[in-house]
């Protein structure tokens, strides 16, 4: 029962890719025979097809969203040569646009944001999620080939929207973790360029003129990710697996990103020992009765929470968030003062001046 369904969403989500992709190519014809334009391509059109195909595993997803990603760089760089031209002392002419196929295939007039159709980093990380997704076993290379794609636009100046950001290197590093080939020397390929991606972003995170940082900082979810390709991609109880997963997991509690996720996957890629004398043998008791990790292990984890204010709760050796007495007697008060609050919004206590 299992394996149908799983057949049956893959049908699905094939189906969806196909659906969605055709569309995108009716509106292309619809645009090129209408006199009056009423719908064209977009970006976002794009990407909702890139999206799609992303999600499929059938052969021929990824090359499908590879064409589509191609389309749109063609369209963008036609656009940027257009736009060189009407510069000061260049000038259009519409001979030169014809010769260039600007005409039935080109939808890079200005999109409802300014600027046509136009590749993202969005729009990479889901050809690169295609590519993950993809049984052919030369998944790693193509979906690093598009991710080099990405930087390269955006380092020549051709797209300043190409720049990969964590998503896109988290999409190559999964890629890396799929891989399914039983050569040692190419699954240990994999591995590295798991870890060559995370040192990129990492680089990116920490360069000059990075603008948003936090967009390129690795987070408690790249850390996963890279335990994972571990434990895939090396053999179970191998010295080197060992090293690889114990390097990772210090690495991860140097820059305080541990969260249940990355203790519960640590768990499965380490052998018992690893895990007593890194873990169990750390924790320490809480005041709700449980061990716990150092709390320098998940300073940076659950930004969510630490953005709203709130500090999270212990993580247990056993991978479980601890309720403690003092977050107990927190909740309480914090709750009381909300009761009482409500209470006199509502008219039911007064305040009463002596």
């Amino acid at each position: 029962a299992a394996a149908a369904a799983s057949r049956q969403a893959r049908d699905d989500a094939d189906a969806d890719a196909r659906e969605a992709d055709a569309l995108l190519d009716a509106m292309a014809e619809a645009y090129h025979k209408s006199a009056a334009v009423v719908v064209r391509p977009t970006s976002g059109a794009y990407d909702d097809v890139l999206r799609a195909w992303s999600t499929s595993s059938r052969r021929g997803a990824a090359e499908r969203a590879e064409e589509r990603l191609a389309e749109m760089e063609e369209m963008w760089r036609k656009r940027q040569r257009r736009r060189m031209r009407s510069g000061p002392g260049g000038g259009s002419d519409e001979a030169t646009d014809f010769d260039e196929g600007g005409g039935d295939a080109d939808f890079d007039e200005e999109d409802d944001d300014g600027d046509g159709v136009k590749p993202s980093a969005e729009s990479y990380a889901h050809v690169v999620r295609a590519w993950s997704n993809s049984p052919r076993p030369d998944k790693v290379e193509r979906a690093m080939d598009v991710l080099r794609r990405a930087k390269e636009a955006y380092r020549s100046g051709v797209n300043d929207a190409a720049r990969p950001n964590r998503e896109t290197y988290h999409a190559a590093v999964a890629a890396c973790a799929n891989f399914r080939g039983r050569d040692a020397e190419e699954r240990a390929r994999a591995l590295r360029s798991a870890v060559g991606a995370v040192k990129a972003m990492k680089k990116e995170a920490g360069s000059r003129g990075g603008g948003n940082k936090s967009a390129f900082a690795a987070n408690s979810e790249t850390y996963q990710l890279l335990l994972d390709c571990c434990a895939r991609l090396l053999p179970r109880g191998s010295a080197e697996r060992e090293r690889a997963v114990g390097s990772v997991f210090e690495s991860c509690c140097t820059e305080g990103l541990v969260d249940e996720k990355v203790l519960r996957t640590f768990k499965e890629a380490a052998t018992y020992e690893l895990y007593r004398t890194t873990v169990l043998a750390t924790g320490s008791g809480s005041d709700g009765g449980g061990r716990t990790l150092p709390e320098e292990w998940t300073r940076n984890a659950l930004s969510k929470l630490r953005a709203e204010g709130r500090k999270p709760p212990p993580l247990s050796v056993d991978g479980v968030f601890l309720r403690t007495n003092t977050m107990m007697e927190y909740k309480m008060r914090k709750l009381r003062t909300k009761k009482n609050q409500k209470l006199l919004r509502g008219g039911r206590m007064s305040w009463v001046e002596v």
